[in-house]
């Protein structure tokens, strides 16, 4: 698909990233050490980007409360672990 890919291990991590970096998407995993992906993803929302990158949930958690959650959060999408290639995909290429 002709992506370059970076990886941040942990929420702080992934915000830190954010602020030196420009990302069309980023899959933003719930489960996170020392800062989840709500938090995490609230927080580069917070930054008022001039060209916010789309932020779509991964996670185990498929209920319907953890997706609204994550969209309440400012996410775009939710990914559910095992993931869909198709789903992953079409998400991937409405970025382009």
């Amino acid at each position: 698909m002709g992506i370059k890919v970076d990886q941040a291990f942990q929420g702080q991590e992934a915000i830190d990233k954010v602020k030196t970096s420009t990302y069309d998407i980023i899959f933003m995993d719930m489960q996170m050490p020392l800062v989840d992906g709500i938090t995490a993803t609230k927080e580069i929302f917070k930054l008022n980007l001039i060209r916010p990158p789309k932020i779509v949930a991964m996670t185990a958690n498929a209920f319907p409360e953890d997706i609204e959650l994550c969209l309440r959060a400012g996410m775009s999408d939710f990914l559910s672990k095992p993931l869909d290639r198709d789903k992953l995909y079409a998400i991937m290429e409405s970025v382009s």
